[in-house]
């Protein structure tokens, strides 16, 4: 199949554009993360510069949390550059993050955003095609076929023998390159991310071996070279183009999610029914307060050793992280359902399932945006209470004037972000990839009992 210049030239064409989205997107990866370092830096002095103050002060100075970008994003950028990757953390309040990289970048270039399984998803099936396409009219005009069946071999084994041939073009020219690459790469820089490749080489390796027994069974049907290419290249861009544009819409038609006004008009309106800590008022509050007076045998909330209103600050907080999490859960929710529907209706639709494990494997899917939003939340909470704590150790009677020292501010570390596991993305990624081997093991099923005519 690649005898001749128009294969190999073919071949180096696609490596091209391997090599310069591979460029890019690893450019643009390098100036996210150094200006994430940069502003990460300028953050902690801010806040270790703070002055002498009361803490709950210092909760509402808050701090930053970034998301680094994904090691293997430039080889699937996935939902990354449109979601956010730094989030202002502080006290009553759970922002949504902010800074997507897509739209850091000027308008002309947005369009440009294209990254290395793009090709491998879209662009070699294409190129699979043309290659194989037309070798069973072409045999058949020809008589090879009747060459190949005197010789024992039986023509539903020659299918087959085709598909893995085109198959090979594609694992041992694109497949098996890159994932050797990649380990020679990160072996040096990041080798917890080698068996993360691994498993994005089998996900390869398992959708060409599909897309490959999809393009000669399809084939099989045209009676000519130029009807067998043009009705694979029909039956391709319904399955790798129309059906995974067509699906998640209609996924979210099925089951919609909440608007940004209608989220936030649900979080406002239970935020509104919950106790607030700057309004110490309430039977909840009012149990505190005698609990409290009691424990400490005090008449009065300034006889107290500690302070109340800390006390209150951090039961307000802990109502309203609950509330916090339930909404965006929900959300979340949501979206993950949208996405098992569209796996479901795009059973057929190999090029949408291998993307939703690439970004898995990735780490550039919706589970490690989700993951990164609830590791920031709870640094959020955790460096929250800390604060608090300190201020009930203040004496209630001294909470409006004392201030603790700069020194203080020291203690409380800044966010550091921890990706998820390659068990958590294997675990995650369970559903696309039995998807995946069913797609594969239907469609050799598909050639293997394919008939030929005449």
């Amino acid at each position: 199949m690649l005898r001749g210049w128009l294969p190999l030239t073919l071949v180096a064409f696609l490596w091209f554009l391997i090599a310069v989205c591979g460029v890019l997107e690893a450019g643009r990866n390098r100036n996210l993360s150094e200006q994430h370092q940069t502003v990460a830096q300028l953050e902690r002095e801010a806040w270790t510069g703070q002055p002498d103050r009361n803490p709950h002060r210092a909760t509402h100075f808050g701090q930053f949390a970034f998301r680094p970008p994904a090691p293997l994003g430039p080889f699937e950028r996935g939902i990354h550059p449109y979601a956010g990757s730094g989030v202002y953390l502080e006290s009553h309040v759970r922002h949504e993050p902010v800074l997507a990289p897509y739209l850091g970048t000027p308008p002309s270039s947005r369009m440009g955003f294209f990254d290395i399984n793009a090709i491998l998803n879209l662009i070699l099936p294409l190129a699979l095609a043309f290659l194989g396409a037309r070798r069973i009219p072409y045999e058949a005009r020809s008589g090879l076929l009747r060459i190949l069946e005197s010789e024992g071999a039986s023509r539903s084994a020659i299918l087959v023998g085709k598909t893995l041939g085109l198959w090979g073009v594609a694992f041992f020219c694109f497949d098996l390159p890159l994932f050797l690459i990649g380990v020679g790469w990160f072996s040096w820089f990041l080798p917890a991310m080698i068996p993360h490749l691994f498993f994005l080489l089998v996900v390869c390796a398992l959708y060409h071996l599909t897309i490959s027994a999809v393009i000669i069974g399809v084939s099989s049907y045209g009676r000519s070279e130029q009807g067998s290419v043009a009705l694979t290249l029909g039956v391709l861009l319904g399955l790798n183009l129309f059906l995974p544009k067509a699906l998640p819409p209609l996924s979210e038609l099925l089951v919609q999610e909440n608007g940004v006004g209608e989220l936030r008009r649900n979080l406002y309106t239970m935020l509104s029914q919950a106790p607030d800590g700057h309004r110490p008022g309430g039977a909840e509050f009012e149990k505190i307060k005698e609990s409290l007076l009691n424990q400490y045998g005090a008449k009065a909330l300034e006889e107290l050793p500690i302070n109340y209103e800390g006390v209150i600050l951090q039961v307000a907080e802990e109502k309203s992280s609950a509330i916090f999490q339930q909404v965006f859960r929900d959300q979340w929710d949501r979206f993950l359902r949208q996405e098992a529907l569209t796996l479901a209706l795009g059973a057929i639709a190999p090029a949408l399932t291998q993307r939703v494990l690439a970004m898995h494997f990735s780490q550039t899917h919706l589970r490690d945006q989700i993951h990164f939003e609830d590791r920031v939340e709870k640094h959020r909470s955790d460096f929250v209470r800390e604060l608090n704590q300190m201020v009930t150790a203040i004496p209630h009677k001294e909470r409006k004037t004392k201030k603790l020292p700069s020194s203080t501010w020291e203690q409380i570390p800044s966010f550091r972000f921890e990706s998820l596991s390659f068990l958590s993305a294997l675990r995650n990624a369970y559903l696309p990839f039995l998807i995946a081997a069913l797609q594969c093991f239907l469609a050799l099923r598909f050639v293997a009992r394919r008939r030929l005519p005449g």
